[in-house]
């Protein structure tokens, strides 16, 4: 997904004659669509094809895939059972089921997603209001987006943080959702432990109509319907985040989808 938002930013660079020419580099508020799909820093190469991206961040995308980690690695820590978010009353599941959320899972997914917002708040080439930069001359109009300009202010600035940190927090939310639903969560019933498939495959189970004894007879589903393994889950919230995350830019900033091709 973010090899083709790099595509076709390019592209849209090559049309306008920015693709070998740092002096453009920043990024103005309100502006391109694919850079909260996919945020980069270029600086002039001796090659335009070679003008690369030596920061590249795809700000929707990674926020999400960064909540998701914090929020498995450290809400498996949680000192109470996390609770299946797809059943109807919340039951309690083995730590490490698909689907499982705890309240110190959230809260460490949010802090994932904080983390990725303050970063590329950091790094990334914004077209700073009152900046003297060649790129910020470029616009007549002087004005922070929020009065209505192109440029981007402190407050612009901190709205950026909360939204990339809301919407990688609700990635996170989403994965739950998509590996509770469609991802099986296989447990040992000799352990009661989740059983994880390596690289992120499938788990194999016994069928109950199989009378050979493959060895997976003592693992059950404890919950989803086994249509993805983990790493279609994960590509499937990517997808849908940083696609998501364009369609929310263009309507708060009233910018055509489109513009994107």
């Amino acid at each position: 997904m973010g090899s083709l938002l790099v595509f076709l930013h390019y592209r849209q660079l090559l049309a306008r004659g920015q693709a070998g020419d740092a002096s453009q580099a920043c990024w103005e508020y309100g502006g391109d669509l694919l850079v909260v799909g996919i945020v980069r820093y270029s600086h002039t190469c001796p090659e335009p094809l070679l003008n690369a991206t030596h920061l590249r961040t795809d700000s929707s995308n990674y926020a999400a895939v960064a909540a998701d980690t914090f929020s498995s690695e450290l809400g498996i820590l949680s000192q109470s059972k996390p609770r299946l978010i797809t059943s109807w009353n919340l039951r309690e599941v083995p730590p490490g089921t698909n689907g499982g959320v705890s309240f110190a899972g959230t809260l460490a997914g949010y802090l994932g997603a904080f983390t990725i917002a303050v970063t590329s708040a950091v790094l990334l080439p914004f077209c700073w209001s009152g900046s003297s930069s060649a790129g910020a001359k470029l616009f007549r109009d002087t004005r922070s987006g929020l009065q209505g300009g192109k440029e981007w202010g402190a407050q612009e600035m901190l709205l950026w943080v909360a939204a990339v940190t809301i919407w990688g927090g609700l990635g996170s939310l989403l994965d739950s959702f998509l590996g509770g639903w469609l991802q099986a969560s296989v447990v040992d019933a000799r352990t009661g432990k989740v059983i994880e498939g390596s690289g992120g495959a499938m788990v194999p189970v016994q069928s109950p109509h199989s009378t050979k004894d493959d060895g997976n007879a003592s693992r059950r589903v404890e919950s989803g319907l086994g249509i993805l393994d983990n790493n279609g889950v994960n590509i499937a919230m990517a997808i849908t985040m940083s696609i998501g995350g364009m369609i929310a830019a263009s309507y708060i900033w009233d910018v055509p989808l489109r513009n994107i091709f």
